[in-house]
């Protein structure tokens, strides 16, 4: 496992690359929204810390540069929050996709004060969540 003892590290091993993982937060159908973002989550049952992965629909913003800079943005709000807001799910890890469906960019500070919000919500529904028995 990484190594994320500094409190405002976002090592690599946390972003989340995997095909497989991202095509399955869009078959599962269990998300957060709070303006403006949509939150996409799954409960995988092993351990490991929350990996995460951030988008920007290019339908709404053509430049790739406001797309990235939005992206910025949420990583930031997000590698700042996750530790206080996120829980431990015990032996089970979170895998999250922040989508930013928005209209407009928004300043630094809107985007995350509804990061902190759905991570409440999501904190609130992983305390909900109980796994399905085989």
């Amino acid at each position: 496992m990484a190594d994320v003892s500094h409190r405002h590290k976002f090592p690599a091993t946390l972003r989340l690359k995997s095909k497989k993982q991202i095509a399955s937060l869009f078959t599962n159908k269990v998300s957060v929204f709070n303006h403006p973002l949509l939150l996409k989550y799954n409960i995988e049952p092993i351990d490991g810390l929350p990996q995460v992965a951030f988008s920007v629909s290019k339908k709404l913003f053509k430049s790739a540069v406001i797309r990235n800079h939005i992206k910025r943005k949420m990583l930031e709000s997000y590698r700042l929050e996750w530790r206080d807001h996120l829980i431990d799910i015990g032996p089970q890890k979170l895998v999250v996709m922040w989508i930013y469906i928005g209209k407009t960019d928004l300043d630094y500070c809107e985007i995350r004060s509804g990061m902190v919000k759905a991570m409440k919500e999501l904190n609130r529904r992983v305390l909900d969540f109980e796994p399905k028995k085989l």
